[in-house]
């Protein structure tokens, strides 16, 4: 009889736990807010993140996500990223409105990429956000640009705007990327080039890093105002060089990379020339795309970007004495010996030119990765001094002999796949090397 009445005791006490296990989560669940959500193409998207295609979504389930990155196919977090199959994206439209974000308590990063979306939503916790990327959106114009104030971070890839003026009220912006912006082009779902007036981001003292690709830009010696610029990378730009020589003016100039994609008008090709920047001391990264002259003056540059230039025998790189990484990218060099006496040099890497020996590397003791593609390179046997060698890579030259690589100690990766190799045995060796990755 005690057993019997001590086995309904437990079976009580169990159902009791039950029933307060039950109301607390009914409780909790009335406690949550559940989202609710204008887009369908958004809930759908935020569904198949969740995995949730049939229950309620409770904006309090959200919160840890503070970076939000959707396209058209895909969602991507802090916490994680989804990718739709081919099918369900087939399901579901394209994004037509930012209003969603409201259902995120603690956002501080947007990112929209190719959707629907024709007007700036302002997030309920705009001053929250701190970073903001919108990519092939039809917008036609930045208002309600301002309510998000405290953005330091903006991305701005091919929309349909004209008037960057509202920008000036972003007053925190310390990075600014502006590429294919402007009115919409005749036929194709891109934009004609933009018409940018610097004196539209006079207000944006705080920049660090500005991009601007494909635009009409005036006055662009106003940069030289801006005090904390240490990135500047313009792409394809119309501009007028004289004016841009004017960037580093000030005594102040604090630019530490320079990133210049030349625009050749028709009817004239235009060489930009080194030697009338004023203070290139704090340069130490500097691209150049097209032809250049007075390399000399980039006196404490470290990493060297060249492409689609026709370099002469009379540049002086061997001036260029703290130089770590030199990148020359379809070039014609008029003589090999400009990269004589680079004796700091640590990296090279040169694709789609026609030099056909490394014997003026000889002093640049110091390299570590050498890499070579798809030029006119035979003869390697003057890497033997060459003692610090990590990384060999030279894809598609006329190499026919590499029995050198023996002499190389410190090798960790080789590639020599495309050559007209005629012996393999010193890399059959090296195979046996758990040490070395060899690409044949």
């Amino acid at each position: 009889m005690n057993k019997k009445i001590f086995l309904c005791l437990v079976l009580l006490i169990i159902v009791s736990i039950s029933l307060v296990v039950c109301c607390s989560c009914n409780n909790m669940d009335k406690s949550k807010t559940v989202a609710v959500w204008h887009d369908t193409n958004f809930e759908a998207m935020i569904r198949y993140y969740l995995n949730n295609f049939d229950k309620d979504i409770y904006i309090e389930d959200l919160d840890e996500i503070t970076e939000f990155d959707i396209n058209c196919g895909e969602i991507k977090t802090n916490i994680k990223e989804y990718k739709l199959s081919d099918e369900d994206r087939k399901k579901i439209g394209d994004v037509s409105s930012m209003r969603d974000f409201d259902n995120f308590n603690n956002l501080e990063k947007i990112t929209f990429d190719f959707s629907n979306v024709d007007s700036l939503y302002v997030y309920k916790n705009s001053s929250n956000i701190k970073s903001m990327s919108l990519y092939g959106c039809p917008l036609d114009n930045l208002q309600n640009i301002e309510k998000y104030s405290n953005v330091t971070h903006l991305s701005l890839y091919n929309i349909f705007i004209e008037d960057l003026s509202p920008l000036n009220n972003l007053s925190n912006l310390e990075s600014l990327i502006i590429c294919e912006i402007g009115p919409p082009a005749d036929n194709i779902r891109s934009c004609d080039m933009s018409n940018i007036d610097m004196n539209v981001l006079s207000n944006l003292k705080n920049l660090e890093n500005l991009s601007i690709e494909y635009s009409n830009i005036d006055n662009i010696s106003l940069l030289n105002q801006f005090k904390n610029l240490r990135k500047l990378r313009l792409e394809y730009c119309n501009i007028d060089y004289n004016q841009l020589y004017e960037i580093t003016r000030s005594e102040n100039n604090e630019l530490e990379q320079i990133e210049l994609k030349v625009l050749n008008k028709l009817d004239k090709k235009e060489i930009i020339d080194i030697s009338k920047f004023k203070n290139l001391d704090s340069v130490k990264s500097f691209y150049i795309n097209g032809d250049f002259e007075n390399i000399e003056y980039l006196k404490n540059v470290e990493d060297l970007h060249i492409r689609y230039s026709t370099i002469n025998e009379d540049e002086c790189f061997d001036k260029l004495q703290n130089l770590k990484k030199l990148r020359l990218n379809e070039c014609i060099i008029k003589d090999d010996k400009i990269l004589e006496n680079l004796i700091n040099l640590e990296t090279l890497n040169i694709k789609l030119t026609d030099i056909t020996d490394l014997s003026s590397l000889k002093n640049s003791l110091k390299l570590k990765e050498i890499i070579i593609k798809s030029s006119n390179l035979y003869d390697i046997s003057c890497l033997k001094e060459l003692k610090n060698l990590e990384e060999l890579i030279l894809y598609n030259n006329n190499i026919t002999n590499i029995d050198v690589i023996s002499d190389l100690p410190n090798l960790k990766r080789i590639a020599v796949s495309g050559n007209p190799i005629e012996d393999y045995t010193v890399l059959d060796k090296l195979e046996e090397n758990e040490n070395i990755t060899i690409y044949k």
